[in-house]
């Protein structure tokens, strides 16, 4: 209420601190319907209290499901941060009103990390193209082979989905001849070894290739099968590829 407000912004001039009891203003100013103050305040809340990122998170995504316009006060507020924390607040807010474009150029100002993971969210909802370009720009930035190697399998998996197979057999074969994730001590950490030569016998099929390469890209993914359940799986996929053949 407006009262309570009056209350709260005079404990703030007595202490001279302007992010006191940010988070009772806010849910006032909510209240209200005063959803740029509104904002204003949770974002304050957020800056000093970091682990209240997924409730402020929750809190605005509120807001904006009651007036998506309210992406702007988050834009004049937050796009010219260099605070990584507020730059995430303002990239979930983008997403979450579908302007997916711009929310990915923020996460590009974010650490890696956050930009797979965004990535995933991006996979998962269908928009392979972003989805591509943000597993593209993290694996740049890893050293790690296996990590390296497995968003190197999702890459390989949006260019199936659009048909574009002979630039998966390109990721694939990348993955397949590298030697790093074939070392003893890494190849069964990680089930890209076997994946990548798996997705390569399948694109042999759609491309109705020799039976032979088909039957030897099996074979090669089945050495990297971390167990037996692996292996027959790979043993039920040859044989129905050569029931399908008959």
């Amino acid at each position: 209420s407006e009262i309570a407000i009056e209350v709260l912004e005079m404990a703030r001039r007595n202490t001279r601190d302007d992010y006191l009891y940010a988070m009772e203003m806010a849910r006032n100013y909510e209240q209200m319907n005063n959803y740029p103050d509104s904002i204003r305040e949770y974002i304050k809340h957020l800056e000093r209290n970091p682990g209240f990122l997924h409730f402020i998170n929750n809190r605005i995504k509120g807001i904006l499901d009651n007036d998506n316009t309210q992406i702007s006060t988050l834009r004049r507020i937050l796009g010219n941060s260099e605070n990584e924390l507020l730059l995430e607040i303002f990239a979930l807010g983008l997403s979450h009103i579908g302007e997916y474009q711009e929310a990915f150029d923020v996460y590009k100002r974010l650490e890696p990390e956050k930009m797979m993971r965004y990535a995933d969210e991006l996979f998962a909802a269908g928009n392979i193209d972003l989805a591509r370009e943000g597993y593209e720009i993290y694996r740049l930035s890893i050293d790690d082979p296996v990590k390296s190697a497995e968003v190197g399998i999702k890459i390989a998996l949006l260019y199936i989905a659009k048909d574009d197979l002979q630039q998966a057999r390109i990721i694939l074969s990348e993955i397949k001849n590298d030697r790093r994730i074939q070392d003893r001590q890494i190849r069964f950490r990680t089930r890209a070894n076997r994946q990548a030569r798996e997705l390569l016998a399948d694109i042999a099929i759609r491309l109705d290739e020799p039976e032979k390469d088909v039957i030897a890209a099996f074979e090669e993914a089945k050495q990297f099968a971390l167990n037996r359940n692996e292996q027959r799986e790979i043993d039920l996929k040859v044989a129905h590829y050569l029931i399908m053949r008959e």
